[in-house]
């Protein structure tokens, strides 16, 4: 082995075959009960639908979000086949599983989470995207517990409608939003607006919302409620865009803590990739509720910790806890000193050898040697010899290999 990729750590915990074993029958639910392709009822994240509903539901328990929040889009990166899998070019990651965040603006604490699985199942979710469209119908689902708290939900144009921002203020719930000018229920003087670089601030007022129409670098149209009207204090971006700006970016800020400690290997399994990025959204929300704590926890190598906890640091305590005192590797295997003239088999070779059935009875060669007399039809043809098939068989080639079975 080279001794500069040896982590002696982890080679004292757990060995590579152990590592490789149980990553094989690593699951999440039981495939046994789950529904077909196609046929009525199936879900197309039902292998980590455990895991999607735990995380929502602790993540919403642990943590009482400031007043603004954030609903953007998140990709788990992932270039293999499945049908939800989705290309966005303007992504760090084009390929890959697209999800709906709410995170928390501060922050970047995800709240809640929701995969995107093409056709909604619900009958009830169908009928609003029918209605309100795709948008409408995530930002409601993201953010319905935060209702009836005045808080302030930020999102870009992909989600925003005249019709999703009065729902929300019946709800007590103000938004902040970029938005097309050809939405329904916007003006129809303002759809043909085309604003220069020197043209002045437009804004619209119904009752209580707000339609801002300026020119930056490109024309930029914002649809706001519970913001005031009018120019920040340099008098040239107006308020509702500087604060778009400043609580826009909860998901990015939860994407760009998550992307600086990736968590999983490369494998084949699609679901893998779903439930290694929301552990490590979790440790990223872990790390935001200790930061929020008033004192740091205490531990016993550490009864007075530091003022400052840095995310790396954090990540390698959550490792050292779960690592404790735990040693999975099995004790060194007695071997058996071979004769002079004895060749040991390669056990890689040993697993090859079968067991057949013959119609001659013969003694089993390795009872024979511990002085019993039993008689076997069972034969290995590499060995030449007749053993028993339940015991015999796998403890004689096991001594072959120099392996002790004592």
């Amino acid at each position: 082995m080279e001794p500069l990729l040896h982590d002696t750590v982890l080679s004292q915990v757990m060995s590579r075959d152990r590592y490789r074993v149980l990553s094989k029958y690593f699951h999440i639910v039981d495939n046994t009960g789950a529904k077909a392709y196609r046929e009525e009822g199936y879900d197309p994240m039902h292998k980590v639908r455990p895991i999607i509903d735990l995380f929502n539901i602790r993540c919403a328990d642990l943590y009482k979000p400031k007043q603004h929040l954030s609903v953007d889009e998140a990709m788990i990166p992932f270039k293999g086949r499945h049908f939800t899998k989705q290309y966005m070019p303007n992504k760090p990651d084009k390929f890959g599983f697209k999800a709906w965040v709410c995170a928390e603006a501060d922050t970047g604490y995800a709240l809640q989470v929701e995969l995107y699985e093409g056709k909604a199942r619900d009958p009830d979710r169908v009928r609003t995207r029918s209605e309100n469209g795709l948008g409408y119908d995530v930002v409601t689902q993201l953010t319905r517990q935060y209702w009836e708290k005045f808080h302030v939900i930020t999102y870009d144009r992909f989600f925003s409608s005249v019709a999703l921002a009065e729902n929300l203020l019946q709800h007590r719930t103000y938004v902040n939003s970029t938005i097309l000018l050809n939405r329904k229920g916007l003006p129809t003087a303002v759809k043909k607006l085309k604003l220069k670089k020197s043209s002045p601030c437009h804004q619209y007022r119904k009752s209580d919302l707000l339609l801002t129409v300026f020119h930056d670098k490109r024309q930029i149209s914002h649809l706001s409620t519970g913001c005031l009207p009018g120019l920040s204090d340099n008098g040239v971006k107006p308020i509702v865009n500087v604060a778009y700006n400043k609580y826009m970016g909860g998901v990015d800020l939860c994407d760009q803590h998550k992307s600086y400690y990736r968590v999983g290997r490369k494998t084949v399994k699609w679901w893998k990739y779903i439930v290694w990025h929301f552990i490590n959204v979790a440790i990223n929300n872990a790390y935001v509720l200790y930061k929020a704590s008033p004192t740091p926890i205490a531990t016993d190598a550490e009864p007075r910790p530091r003022a400052v906890v840095t995310h790396k640091m954090f990540r390698l305590e959550i490792v050292k806890q779960l690592l404790g005192d735990l040693r999975s590797r099995r004790a060194p295997v007695k071997r058996l000193r071979p004769s002079s003239d004895a060749v040991l088999l390669d056990p890689a070779d040993a697993h090859l050898h079968i067991a057949e059935l013959t119609h001659q009875q013969m003694s089993c060669q390795y009872c024979k040697r511990k002085g019993d007399k039993k008689r076997s039809r069972t034969w290995c043809k590499d060995c030449d010899v007749h053993l028993c098939p339940h015991g015999c068989f796998q403890r004689y080639h096991a001594e072959r290999c120099g392996i002790s079975t004592d």
